[in-house]
């Protein structure tokens, strides 16, 4: 198929010929997101911080399917980085020329408080700013195959705090729980920002809380909360099960033309109404642009 060729799902595989790019793939509800885009035809490509653990999940994707039906490849490049994440998106321009569905779903957890090599706030880095950058750089692609999906992975922790516009890296007063919910909060408001500047004949932009999903990013929380999480965990979803709201918003036929939608298990969900306010969305935005900009 021809770069500029419009794909053509195939019976049986109603994502065949898509292509679809997963951010945080390599592990948990992204590397579940992948092997179920895989699964359903798509060409994909997960992004790892290491050849090495790329090519460990997509071997893991792939093993998982009948063969020779997956098209499952790695980019390389450390979402902390924002020059790796530039040169991540002009790989994919090269060897893809457009991009049907972008899915962010990277994540962290840190404790201490630890900075990026941008000077940027860890959580907020992975978390939020990666997913931003990566939007920002690879727009002409999702437009080149519009139209086109972005399915953005937060989480009810949004609920908890505010973003501070004076100290949205969390410099004072920090805590995991703190940046992380702050992370989740930004991805909500990128989300009804995105909706309001692009159409959704061109491009749908959504997000969603997976429900209580057992990863491994519960490692980076202080050890009285990681002991209440360890309790919990006979009552958490799989990787699978905190997938299947993605899968849904990146393939289904349903969510069609939907966007700047906050979903759980399938169904659309009011956010916070800081997340909605549109004076949130355009200083978060100026924000992001700046933190790009001195990169």
């Amino acid at each position: 198929m021809s770069e500029g060729e419009v794909a053509q799902p195939m019976q049986g595989k109603p994502m065949a010929g898509r292509r679809c790019l997963v951010s945080g793939g390599t592990s948990g509800i992204g590397r579940a997101a992948a092997a179920g885009l895989a699964a359903r035809g798509a060409r994909v490509g997960v992004i790892a911080r290491s050849a090495a653990r790329g090519r460990e999940a997509c071997a893991a994707i792939a093993a998982g399917l009948p063969a020779g039906a997956a098209e499952v490849e790695v980019f390389v490049a450390d979402l902390a980085s924002l020059a790796q994440i530039r040169a991540l998106c002009a790989e994919v321009a090269q060897r893809w020329g457009r991009l049907d569905v972008l899915v962010c779903s990277a994540g962290v957890i840190s404790t201490p408080r630890r900075e990026s090599e941008d000077g940027v706030e860890l959580n907020f880095a992975v978390a939020y700013l990666s997913a931003f950058a990566l939007i920002r750089g690879l727009e002409p692609l999702l437009r080149a195959a519009a139209p086109a999906r972005v399915v953005i992975v937060s989480g009810e922790f949004h609920r908890k705090f505010d973003l501070d516009w004076d100290d949205l890296q969390t410099r004072r007063r920090y805590n995991a729980l703190r940046a992380g919910s702050r992370a989740a909060l930004a991805k909500v408001v990128l989300t009804c920002e995105l909706a309001r500047r692009w159409s959704p004949a061109e491009i749908t932009v959504n997000c969603l809380h997976p429900g209580g999903v057992a990863t491994g990013l519960s490692r980076g929380l202080p050890l009285p909360l990681r002991a209440l999480l360890a309790l919990a965990r006979p009552f958490q979803r799989t990787p699978e099960e905190g997938a299947a709201t993605a899968l849904a918003l990146a393939c289904e036929a349903r969510f069609a033309g939907q966007s700047g939608g906050y979903y759980i298990d399938e169904r659309l969900v009011a956010p916070s109404a800081f997340a909605c306010d549109p004076e949130s969305g355009r200083r978060l935005w100026e924000a992001s642009e700046a933190l790009l900009d001195q990169a």
